[in-house]
């Protein structure tokens, strides 16, 4: 382990890099469910059957409910990961005192 400076405590930089490699993992993790799901979205054919939905409308106006569809897709299956990364992760490491209900 290279130390970052020497007045600085050696387990806190051992702990920061611990902290910030899984901080990483979790956002490749996130970025590979996200293209899971872009290709999913695609290949499944919801894409082409929310491209289909305004079939009289202009482009402009379809594509809000393709994005809208789309969107609320991405959220629902990124909450997990979301909550686990952004609650459960942060909890772990003492940088939270929020409630699950807060």
């Amino acid at each position: 382990m290279t130390a970052i400076h020497p007045l600085l405590n050696p387990e806190k930089q051992c702990l920061a890099r611990r902290y910030e490699k899984e901080k990483r993992r979790l956002g490749l993790i996130g970025m590979f469910l996200s293209f899971l799901l872009i290709l999913g979205f695609y290949v499944s054919g919801l894409s082409s059957w929310a491209a289909r939905l305004f079939p009289g409308a202009a482009f402009f106006y379809a594509i809000f409910p393709y994005g809208a569809l789309f969107l609320a897709v991405l959220t629902v299956f990124s909450l997990p990961l979301n909550f686990f990364s952004g609650y459960v992760h942060e909890h772990r490491w003492g940088f939270s005192n929020q409630t699950v209900k807060a």
